[in-house]
């Protein structure tokens, strides 16, 4: 957004998290609309021509649509004939569905796929925007080895990042269900640890020193 318009902040305290936006310039008139294909437009009013003046668009892409690919998968824009993948261990719900160019089912662990004390570990996935927080919890006052640590000890724990990512990098913000509306960018973002078995955890390690 232009800055010399709106003014964005973030709160982030024990009452609320939330995003405020405000007009600059009092005199100024703005409005936002939603449509039926689920796109955000600001607007403001330019007097002298009488008319309003579209200026940002949401979503700008095709992994801004929310959970475009379903659950525990990742959307990347950079893959052109698909831009869904299943995340480090999960696999399609709807194979067919998959192949049909299809993600919006999302994805489930591997048939036979333990993480609950069996060995189990995290598979770091870079640049990501973190997944939906419906299902996270926060603790500001946890490194995030220690959030690491915690992930392991809770069966329902499906992956953990730095809740402070503008700060120091640490903080624990981990999950407790499905993780819906991942994405990964091409600069930017931060880590997020993916909870995967034993087997996938071995394949990928032992891929990565083999590479």
């Amino acid at each position: 957004m232009h800055r010399t318009i709106i003014n964005a902040s973030f709160l982030n305290n024990q009452d609320e998290i939330s995003y405020m936006f405000t007009v600059v310039n009092a005199p100024v008139l703005s409005r936002m609309t939603a449509d039926l294909d689920d796109y955000l437009q600001r607007y403001t009013w330019q007097e002298t021509e009488g008319k309003w003046f579209g200026f940002y668009t949401a979503p700008r892409d095709r992994c801004d649509r929310y959970s475009r690919c379903g659950p525990n998968s990742n959307c990347d824009n950079r893959h052109t004939e698909f831009e869904c993948t299943c995340l480090a261990g999960f696999e399609p719900k709807s194979p067919r569905d998959w192949f049909l160019k299809d993600g919006s089912a999302g994805c489930l662990r591997k048939e036979g796929a333990k993480v609950c004390g069996k060995g189990e570990g995290f598979v770091k996935v870079g640049g990501a925007k973190p997944p939906d927080t419906s299902v996270a919890r926060v603790n500001m006052n946890m490194s995030l080895e220690a959030c690491r640590e915690e992930c392991l000890k809770e069966c329902s724990c499906s992956g953990y990042a730095a809740a402070n990512v503008s700060g120091s990098g640490s903080e624990c913000l981990s999950w407790h269900g499905d993780l819906v509306d991942t994405r990964v960018f091409p600069e930017g973002g931060q880590d997020l640890y993916v909870c995967v078995d034993a087997i996938t955890l071995d394949i990928l390690t032992f891929n990565c020193q083999d590479s």
